[in-house]
């Protein structure tokens, strides 16, 4: 992958920190008003107490843990920020494409229990 860099020596993003730290991502979420929101990137960062396989996790089990207002989600948040991003995105019509603008999108930070 090719990750932007300032002029000095500093890198914007470190990826190695990235790949240390988060487990994985997903992108959408239904939010608390019980609507799909797929301007919502959750990052879920590793828990060395967690051994256990990803391949156990089943679909269901997925969409149901999806929803940010659970309460017995295996997700816990440890940050939640609206980032100020602008940027366009394409809604499917019966007549084609309709780009629309994004002015903000929900950023979670989130460990597994």
């Amino acid at each position: 992958m090719n990750f932007a860099k300032d002029t000095s020596t500093n890198k914007l993003f470190d990826e190695e920190l990235f790949n240390t730290l988060v487990d994985y991502g997903i992108l959408g979420a239904v939010n608390e008003l019980g609507q799909y929101d797929p301007y919502v990137i959750r990052f879920i960062i590793k828990n060395n107490f967690n051994k256990g396989s990803k391949d156990d996790i089943t679909e269901e089990k997925i969409v149901d843990n999806n929803r940010l207002d659970k309460e017995d989600s295996i997700y816990m948040p440890i940050l939640d920020f609206i980032s100020n991003q602008h940027f366009f995105a394409f809604d499917i019509t019966e007549n084609g494409l309709r780009k629309k603008l994004i002015t903000k999108v929900r950023v979670r930070v989130e460990v597994e229990r």
